[in-house]
């Protein structure tokens, strides 16, 4: 994905980040999931380019869940 972005993964982050901290000046509640399928089962998690498969996407639900349940959500 990072390879596909026009300006690169430097762009992308910096994106990423301004993003991040705008949300987080407004208040927001920020989850920095971005990387959090490669920390799963990698590309055997995509049914395609970009959407999981159901067991995939039932696992980053659950991490989700976690990460907003340590914040005490």
């Amino acid at each position: 994905y990072l390879d596909a972005h026009p300006g690169g993964e430097a762009q992308f982050l910096e994106c990423k980040d301004r993003v991040s901290d705008e949300a987080e000046r407004q208040g927001a509640t920020v989850l920095d999931m971005w990387n959090a399928v490669d920390d799963m089962t990698g590309f055997t998690a995509f049914r395609d380019y970009e959407h999981l498969t159901p067991a995939a996407a039932r696992e980053f639900t659950d991490d989700v869940a976690t990460r907003l349940a340590e914040l005490g959500w």
